[in-house]
């Protein structure tokens, strides 16, 4: 969707303002929607290792979910935290989940939870 930059220092890749759109869906609904995410990252180019964090969007009919992540990339196996706030039929919740892609061509594997805020 945007290429973002990609700027080679010191050895690594540095990405900032990458943005993917996809479709997301995972077995509760209310998280599954369009999604879209702003990468940044500081990658070794040999191993396609190292730290990565941004924000995200997930949307759906109900509502939406914005939030930001942290995460590795190891050998293109990828290792994703994210906190999200939810809004329209959502507003007060706070979604946790972990997004863990075993390998460089599988889909990920989703786990996480639902809270309620109380506001």
């Amino acid at each position: 969707m945007a290429p973002g930059e990609w700027v080679p220092k010191d050895g690594k890749m540095h990405v900032s303002g990458f943005v993917q759109q996809f479709v997301d869906t995972v077995s509760d609904p209310r998280i599954s929607g369009d999604t879209y995410v702003t990468v940044n990252a500081i990658l070794d180019p040999a191993t396609f290792s190292g730290p990565m964090w941004g924000t995200f969007e997930i949307v759906n009919a109900d509502g939406a979910w914005t939030g930001h992540y942290v995460g590795s990339l190891d050998n293109f196996v990828s290792s994703i935290h994210a906190n999200a706030h939810g809004s329209g039929a959502y507003e007060g919740l706070i979604a946790n989940v972990g997004y863990n892609r075993p390998g460089p061509w599988a889909c990920f594997l989703v786990e996480g939870y639902i809270v309620e805020t109380g506001h």
